[in-house]
């Protein structure tokens, strides 16, 4: 039976890895907007030039920074946990598209690689069945 990392327990922003602390404060920084292409390698984000950050500015208004921001240490919100134990789940993955509102990731969208042995290839009994058709 698989045990996730003890990072899966995870509720308070010191309990977490160093790049997952950063993507914390990413997303705290940007505010409103989204993360792109952002690689996951051994359960834990990678940041490299392939993803990408996407700003979303209101002009007509002020956007408050999280209050955590200048914080060392925090209770990590609902949708950061629910983050965080996907994060768990995944060895290697790409988000393709992180979703931030008012500092907190709020929708996520991940590709990854469908699982070795999902689909079988035909077998012989299949083929078996199909000769027993014909008889």
């Amino acid at each position: 039976m698989h045990t996730p990392p003890s990072t899966s327990r995870a509720r308070r922003f010191s309990e977490l890895s160093l790049q997952r602390q950063m993507l914390v404060r990413l997303c705290q920084t940007t505010n409103f907007g989204s993360i792109r292409g952002l690689e996951i390698r051994a359960r834990e984000p990678v940041f490299n030039s392939s993803a990408a950050l996407v700003i979303d500015l209101k002009l007509d208004a002020g956007d408050p920074p999280r209050p955590e921001t200048n914080l060392a240490d925090f209770a990590l919100s609902q949708e950061l946990v629910r983050l965080i134990e996907r994060l768990d789940e995944l060895v290697a993955a790409t988000i393709e598209l992180l979703e931030i509102r008012a500092g907190i990731p709020r929708r996520v969208v991940f590709r990854a690689r469908l699982p070795q042995g999902l689909f079988a290839p035909e077998s012989a009994s299949g083929s078996d069945l199909a000769g027993e058709a014909s008889r």
